[in-house]
């Protein structure tokens, strides 16, 4: 299919960012049971209700365009998970190297999220699409807190599985 216009872009992109978020849907509470840290179970099942959220936020942005998404999987965030489980299969890694790897994981995921939800907001902006921005917008500020959350424990928990005659 040849996309021409730019309404045609905001659809495929608003597809993508859908399944990624029907995929995490199911992925992130698996997740967060196989983590040994209370505060990355906490932020994965956060997340894990704001991704339900996010489900219905974009519903309603197809519903307020009239259109239905795209039938897609969302090939990044897959990838991402995919390496995540070769990587779990492969190594066999400790509780704290797997929760270290999917800290690290899962923010993988978020700054594509936030990437795409940008472009997004951007896009809805340009078609005058205002009550769709908002809606990607309440996403996109999920996505960025859950980052923010995410990184600082990736790092205080690197900090804390080091040799302290190393740091």
């Amino acid at each position: 299919m040849m996309l021409t216009d730019p309404q045609d872009l905001f659809l495929r992109d608003l597809s993508n960012i859908y399944a990624a978020e029907q995929l995490l849907a199911t992925r992130l509470p698996a997740l967060a049971t196989e983590l040994e840290n209370d505060t990355a179970v906490q932020i994965l099942s956060d997340h894990a209700l704001e991704t339900e959220q996010h489900i219905k936020n974009l519903e309603r942005v197809f519903k307020v365009l009239g259109m239905k998404p795209e039938p897609m999987t969302s090939p990044v965030v897959a990838a991402i998970l995919a390496e995540r489980d070769r990587f779990v299969r492969d190594t066999d890694p400790s509780a704290r190297i797997r929760t270290m790897f999917d800290l690290d994981t899962i923010a993988g995921i978020e700054h594509f999220e936030i990437a795409s939800y940008r472009s997004l907001v951007h896009k809805a902006v340009v078609l005058c699409e205002i009550d769709c921005m908002e809606l990607l917008q309440e996403n996109l500020v999920h996505e960025e807190a859950t980052l923010r959350r995410v990184e600082e424990l990736s790092r205080a928990f690197v900090r804390e599985s080091m040799d302290p005659l190393v740091v």
